[in-house]
């Protein structure tokens, strides 16, 4: 997921991928995060996020910082109990009688220490107030963080509550800040220093839910109303009012919506409706029971990202619409071939009618009307294509190119639904790409197109449409992936073991000895031109840029957070926000921040197999 926890939208990109389905319900899909991962599933306390997207994990013990790939342990004491990241990006721990601070630079936490001559003083959690100032809760009062001294200074001014408060509770609401002793729970008010109270006993945990109610569970009852402008109490109840409860934890989803984990499951509490609804949740397509489920509950608001800890490990969901909209063409007619739902290329013609190459023939998509014709394959008809599977697809602005796995190439007229053959330079030409399995078709300055395929390179001339084969010496035996070719007119052809650099006119320049796995070539192999004229290119070493530049060709690595697993499709956004199809779902990479998101099943996204063409924008 990341090297940085991710989220991702279509926006520059239209992605339809060969998985797909029309709109879903508003379900929650579930992603779930354990032992490989490195998240130990039982006793998280709590989980905040930073601003570069890592997830920060609370046990009793440890802190955890999860990158959505590893975790990385700390141990700042034996036992820690509270966890925050302020506005700034500041990670706070606290332990009984300690603070401490995540250091950057020296990738650990340090103590923060309280004013001269406070000690053995037990500490409850840092909060953050709404005016960015960092108080520290004890049972003897607040302090303040002096961020030119380093250190948290004792309130004294106006503060009513001085002493006998317990530290396991202390939470911020609008206005105001909620604590407790044995007796009371307080409402302090962080601008005029005003405080009233509430009795209670047994108290486990409160909940605000506005600035004058909070949600309060108690031991051995269900959870109780508290408001306190009336001094009111009243039992909570879920759909049975005879059922007894408890409340595990607590998450603000919307300014009147919140997630709550109980004992019966996993609810949402409309505080304008004043109800509990039932939510359903799944998981690899499966519905997820949730009682007695998660034991912590954290909204991500900058990503829309639900997190939940559990027994199983961490899960997480997005919260809203979700951020992929997918389309299975099978659904147009119930008696097609599954096949035209493995999308391999697509293209745009000037009236902004999508045409896409699909595992069963093409499609053609007038997306302001929404109406889609399918177009597949007419089995042993020589008039027009007859065979199933297309991976190569331009449009030249007359004929609509079409490159199957085999058969040959069929040159389509969008205008009046006709299909002919290229002109032939001979019939060794002839037949050997009526053979040939095309893996792509690219479209270079000049008009012309380049054919790429597991036996040879061809070039279709974009006047005459005569095909005729391109024979290079130093080209080395191997089936031909991509073509791309830069702004600046260089061209780059990848097989499955080179990647060769050409001229404008195809004259050969260099080739460049890359260490990729074979495997990872053949299972969706993908290039990308940038706007500097490097070729964005990616194998199990990770993602490089290459560029040629006066005769030499230079290489650079971009970022290590793609190593040592396949990616599929590569695309940079007008942003320089890099994204990528892979095995584990879709990335979006942002190289300026280091941040990583990363979509998939709880995303929508409802496979993992990318071809390497399958994007537009």
């Amino acid at each position: 997921m990341d090297s940085k926890i991710r989220k991702i939208y279509v926006l520059a990109i239209s992605l339809l991928i060969g998985y797909a389905a029309l709109c879903q319900p508003s379900e929650y899909h579930l992603q779930l995060f354990s032992y490989p991962s490195g998240i130990r599933p039982d006793e998280v306390i709590s989980m905040t996020k930073d601003n570069k997207g890592f997830l920060w994990i609370l046990y009793r013990s440890r802190v955890q910082s999860f990158d959505g790939k590893e975790v990385q342990d700390f141990r700042p004491a034996p036992r820690v109990k509270s966890l925050l990241c302020d506005k700034e990006g500041r990670i706070w721990v606290t332990a009984d009688e300690e603070v401490f601070l995540f250091s950057e630079k020296a990738g650990t936490f340090t103590g923060v220490p309280l004013s001269p001559g406070v000690r053995n003083l037990k500490i409850g959690p840092v909060v953050e107030l709404p005016d960015g100032r960092i108080w520290l809760v004890t049972e003897k009062g607040f302090f303040q963080f002096d961020g030119n001294k380093k250190q948290f200074l004792e309130l004294d001014a106006g503060i009513q509550i001085r002493s006998g408060l317990l530290t396991d509770e202390s939470v911020v609401y609008g206005h105001y800040l909620f604590v407790n002793n044995n007796r009371f729970i307080y409402r302090y008010n962080i601008w005029n220093g005003a405080t009233d109270s509430m009795t209670v006993s047994g108290l486990y945990d409160f909940y605000p839910v506005s600035e004058d109610s909070l949600l309060v569970s108690v031991d051995f009852s269900s959870p109780l109303w508290f408001q306190f402008s009336t001094g009111a109490k009243s039992v909570a109840t879920l759909s049975d009012p005879n059922k007894q409860f408890s409340i595990k934890d607590v998450a603000q989803i919307s300014p009147a919506r919140f997630l709550v984990s109980t004992s019966e499951g996993i609810s949402e509490y409309d505080a304008v409706r004043k109800a509990f609804l039932t939510r359903n949740f799944f998981l690899n397509g499966r519905k997820v029971a949730t009682k007695e489920f998660a034991s912590a509950i954290f909204f991500d608001k900058s990503e829309g990202y639900v997190w939940l800890a559990t027994t199983d490990g961490i899960l997480r969901f997005v919260l809203k619409n979700q951020p992929m909209a997918l389309i299975k063409l099978s659904q147009m007619n119930d008696e097609i071939s599954a096949d035209i739902n493995d999308v391999r290329r697509i293209v745009q013609d000037e009236h902004g009618r999508l045409w896409i190459a699909t595992g069963y023939g093409f499609a053609c998509w007038e997306k302001n009307k929404n109406k889609w014709t399918l177009f597949p394959p007419a089995k042993n008809d020589p008039r027009r294509l007859s065979h199933e599977s297309v991976r190569g697809l331009v449009y030249d602005g007359k004929y609509l190119i079409l490159g199957p796995t085999n058969k040959g190439l069929w040159l389509y007229d969008i205008r009046n639904g006709r299909y002919r053959r290229p002109v032939y330079t001979s019939d060794e030409v002839k037949s050997l790409s009526e053979r040939d399995f095309v893996n792509d078709i690219t479209t270079l300055q000049n008009g012309n197109h380049i054919v790429v395929a597991n036996k040879a390179i061809y070039l279709l001339d974009g006047k005459t449409y005569q095909l005729r084969q391109l024979h290079y010496s130093e080209l080395n035996k191997g089936a031909a992936i991509f073509c791309l070719q830069g702004k600046d007119g260089t061209v780059w052809i990848a097989t499955s073991t080179e990647l060769y650099c050409f001229d404008a006119s195809m004259n050969y320049l260099t080739k460049i000895p890359l260490h990729f796995r074979s495997n990872t070539i053949i299972r969706g192999f993908s290039g990308f031109v940038m706007k500097d004229n490097g070729l964005l290119i990616a194998g199990f070493g990770g993602l490089y840029a290459i560029y040629y530049r006066n005769g030499e060709i230079v290489t650079r690595k971009v970022t290590d957070v793609f190593d040592n697993f396949g990616i599929y499709i590569i695309y940079q956004d007008n942003n320089g926000v890099i994204w990528t199809a892979s095995e584990n779902g879709i990335y979006r990479y942002d190289p300026r921040t280091s941040k990583l998101n990363l979509f998939d099943r709880s995303d929508n996204v409802q496979g993992y197999g990318f071809n390497g063409n399958g994007w537009f924008r």
